[in-house]
């Protein structure tokens, strides 16, 4: 059994008081393992990426932004009801954005270094 606040699981299922607390309770699940993800995928990086500030927000158009100047790296909300491989593959390519600010063949190139299998992910989030 894990408890959280006034959250608790407990044979396979989240208890709360209110749809509030599911909520709060599910952001911060959701951020610990998006950070989780965005620090094991930073440190495979062998292009000197600056250290990435992680932002998460509910996005109708995109799966992931990345600003440059500010070193943010955000991730959409949505990407949580897809497989992980979907989280993984956004965090790689925005990532890449770092080194190459757009989607030259160069760019391509290294996000298929770090995510060989990277067009059928991108396939599968393009159909999502």
């Amino acid at each position: 059994m894990y408890g959280f606040l006034d959250t608790e699981i407990r044979d396979n299922k989240i208890y709360t008081k209110d749809d509030e607390t599911l909520n709060n309770y599910l952001i911060k699940y959701i951020t610990s393992i998006y950070q989780d993800k965005l620090n094991y995928w930073y440190n495979m990086f062998e292009e000197g990426v600056p250290i990435p500030n992680l932002k998460i927000r509910k996005m109708t158009s995109r799966w992931g932004v990345c600003n440059i100047k500010n070193h943010n790296v955000t991730l959409n909300l949505e990407l949580s009801k897809y497989d992980i491989e979907c989280l993984d593959y956004v965090i790689v390519h925005e990532l890449s954005h770092f080194i190459y600010p757009n989607h030259s063949k160069e760019f391509w190139n290294l996000v298929s270094k770090y995510y060989p299998n990277y067009k059928i992910v991108r396939k599968k989030l393009k159909n999502a």
